[in-house]
């Protein structure tokens, strides 16, 4: 090829030599990555490089499990097992259904069975239509919003001072005030809130919401976190009503009992602080006694709040012979569980415990309060440890100072005033077990002999 130079404008195009063509590609202007030569606009690919990414979810999420039970007979419910997307639409469809209902059962309006069919199973529709009874649960028509375990936390403290080397535990609670005072005092890494009331779930997926956004840390934004909760229908807090009017000193029940108002007012803004550190929240709208327990193999002790519901009046023999086998099913070699029963209405309470060892699961006694009979269950009725084997407890209706001459030796031998649960029945060890109070005020007092000795720099 013959190359001319062309007047000022150097070599013609093509016949430039290696080092101009060197210099030349070191001069050229760098193009960035997703231009087009010539074109400041993006390329499609990296238009969508520059878009926002979606937020990831909130931590931790909700998810619900149901029992086969309560799908088969509350029609709303139509699976087992729900995601947090799905909860909203769920309890409000519950809330919309259930309220008429409820209205039925406690005689403000007039009963229509069509009605109470779009929330009830037809064919079990007689079984449901009850107020006060152990049904109204389920169908959420008579909430236990307001506490009537005096003192719980006293459980919990106790509860701290035996197994506080094993936290964090998997903490499992029924009721509404007391799973916020169980992570509260023990830091639970997993926490599963269990009741066959859905409203109660209900309540408590309003609540965590607000507590999750981070905006509830004082006693203030706790007071008026609960102002916005959709309650209803609420056991011994008035008039039944579809809707109430909760306060905070109103979850925690009677105000005459020495520190009971102000367990609101501790524990609820302690666990805002504490939330962050759950790993885990579930809900779970079943029976005490179809409760579903984590397999974990990091072997964490587990802790089982049960308040009332393992007395026999909720859970019948047959139904704790199953609980107990669920729970051990759950256990891993070495591994404990914690169960906590709480006699309502009084600050006693029971702590038992479950360990997995080579030869089985064996379950004991840790302390034991003294569970009497009073007012007029003293004068009328006496549950008693039926004297036929295998059968547990049951109800006997004989006077309370002139025992039948077939109990004569059960009389003999136990305070015939005294209340056993099949769990008791079950430990062998209830008649060694210290009391539960005493246990609580030697460990309280060793606690405080602990903080007030001197540190080693102190003694220097």
């Amino acid at each position: 090829m013959v190359c001319v130079v062309v007047g000022m404008l150097g070599l013609q195009p093509g016949c430039e030599g290696p080092a101009q063509q060197r210099s030349k590609a070191v001069r050229q202007p760098k193009i960035k990555a997703g231009f087009v030569s010539g074109d400041r606009r993006p390329t499609p690919r990296a238009r969508r490089d520059t878009q926002p990414r979606r937020a990831p979810p909130p931590r931790p999420e909700f998810r619900l499990e149901v029992s086969s039970a309560i799908v088969r007979d509350i029609l709303p419910f139509t699976k087992t097992r729900y995601e947090e997307h799905e909860l909203g639409a769920l309890f409000a469809g519950l809330r919309r259904l259930g309220d008429p209902f409820c209205a039925m059962v406690w005689k403000k309006r007039r009963w229509e069975k069509e009605v109470a069919a779009r929330f009830v199973r037809r064919e079990r529709l007689r079984s449901y239509r009850c107020g006060g009874c152990r049904r109204a649960f389920i169908t959420g028509c008579w909430n236990f919003f307001i506490m009537n375990d005096r003192r719980p936390d006293r459980d919990f403290r106790l509860v701290k001072h035996l197994y506080g080397a094993a936290a964090p535990f998997d903490c499992y609670s029924v009721s509404f005030m007391q799973p916020y005072m169980m992570h509260a005092q023990l830091g639970c890494r997993r926490l599963t809130l269990l009741d066959v009331d859905w409203r109660i779930l209900d309540g408590h997926l309003q609540l965590l919401r607000q507590v999750r956004t981070g905006r509830v840390q004082t006693v203030t934004d706790v007071e008026r976190a609960v102002r916005r909760l959709d309650l209803g229908w609420v056991a011994y807090g008035g008039t039944m009503t579809p809707r109430a009017r909760p306060e905070l000193d109103w979850f925690c029940g009677d105000s005459k009992v020495k520190g009971q108002q102000q367990l609101c007012r501790t524990h609820l803004p302690a666990f805002a602080r504490r939330f962050r550190t759950l790993k885990e929240v579930r809900f779970q709208a079943m029976a005490l006694h179809d409760a579903s327990f984590d397999t974990g193999r990091e072997g964490r002790t587990k802790v089982v709040f049960m308040s009332n519901a393992i007395e026999v009046v909720y859970t019948r023999w047959w139904e704790l012979k199953h609980l107990l086998k669920r729970a051990k099913a759950s256990l891993v070699m070495g591994q404990k569980m914690v169960l906590i029963h709480h006699i309502a209405g009084f600050s006693g309470f029971m702590i038992y415990e479950l360990q997995r060892h080579k030869l089985g699961v064996r379950l004991r006694t840790i302390c034991r309060d003294r569970h009497r009979l009073r007012g007029r269950s003293r004068t009328k009725f006496m549950r008693v440890q039926s004297l036929a084997p295998g059968k547990g407890l049951s109800w006997i209706r004989i006077p309370a100072k002139t025992p039948a001459p077939e109990h004569a030796a059960y009389f003999k031998d136990h305070d015939p005033l005294e209340y056993y649960t099949h769990l008791d029945v079950l430990a062998k060890d209830r008649h060694k077990a210290p009391l539960c109070a005493t246990l609580l005020r030697l460990h309280d007092h060793m606690a405080k002999k602990r903080a007030s000795r001197p540190t080693t720099g102190e003694r220097k």
